[in-house]
């Protein structure tokens, strides 16, 4: 196990949508970090956002559809800027083009705005394939 030494230890700040115990914030953002010695601060607890988080953080991650939640989202966004802190937009799938046969088709089609605000509001989009690289590069180079 590696130790980080206390000025080392970064702090992520994290707004989704995803139950904190889910296999997706866990695989993603809490375990990467526990390996590094990170420390990671929820940014919904019981469906209640918080912006103060932010304060403390040295990058703020926001999670694939947590952008729908449009005045929450744009909060996070202004602290995010008033405190100089890096904001990451995750995504791990193709939602801005969900195939019309889809079974959730439906329930994604509404959030395309909203990704695409969040990956031009981004410092940096992170997505885990190249093929979503190339494809999100066009609204956001890094």
């Amino acid at each position: 196990m590696m130790v980080v030494e206390e000025r080392e230890k970064k702090i992520l700040a994290v707004y989704t949508l995803e139950p904190w115990e889910h296999a997706l914030t866990y695989l993603r953002y809490r375990s990467p970090a526990q390996e590094l010695g990170w420390k990671v601060i929820r940014g919904v607890e019981k469906d209640l956002v918080s912006i103060e988080p932010i304060r403390e953080a040295d990058y703020v991650i926001i999670q694939r559809i947590f952008p729908h939640l449009r005045e929450q989202y744009q909060q996070v966004v202004e602290t995010a800027r008033i405190y100089q802190k890096p904001l990451i937009y995750e995504i791990d799938d193709l939602l801005i083009a969900v195939p019309a046969d889809h079974p959730c088709v439906e329930w994604y089609r509404p959030l395309l705005e909203d990704i695409i605000v969040a990956m031009l509001d981004a410092d940096r989009v992170v997505v885990s394939s190249s093929l979503l690289a190339e494809i999100f590069s066009a609204f956001n180079p890094d």
